[in-house]
């Protein structure tokens, strides 16, 4: 069992148990594979969270714009983007105008 290398999440409790028992672990060169082996050793097991997508976003309709800002502003994590995206994303996360999940009405006047 291993962590996803796209991002991780975890307590300072769990990043000092896996400090300490990396001390008793030989290094390996592959990040992800070495941090299961330290949570094995301390009988730690990784877990999910909906939070966090290490292979993007699955956006189940080809009407709907999966770069669409409203998809990530309540993620944690997100392995997807090249740099200059992330700074777009970023910047339109953050947007205090951006509506996310409201209905506009178009009025009609007479």
């Amino acid at each position: 069992m291993y962590c996803a290398g796209g991002g991780i999440l975890l307590s300072r409790y769990t990043a000092h148990v896996i400090y300490n028992k990396s001390l008793e672990i030989p290094l390996i060169p592959i990040d992800d594979v070495y941090l299961g082996m330290c949570l094995a050793k301390a009988g730690l097991v990784p877990g999910s969270h909906i939070g966090m997508r290490t292979v993007g976003v699955n956006v189940k309709s080809a009407k709907v714009d999966s770069f669409d800002p409203c998809f990530y502003r309540e993620l944690l994590m997100v392995h997807r983007f090249v740099p200059y995206q992330i700074l777009i994303m970023w910047k339109a996360i953050q947007d205090p105008h951006l509506n996310c999940g409201q209905k506009h009405s178009i009025s009609v006047g007479h």
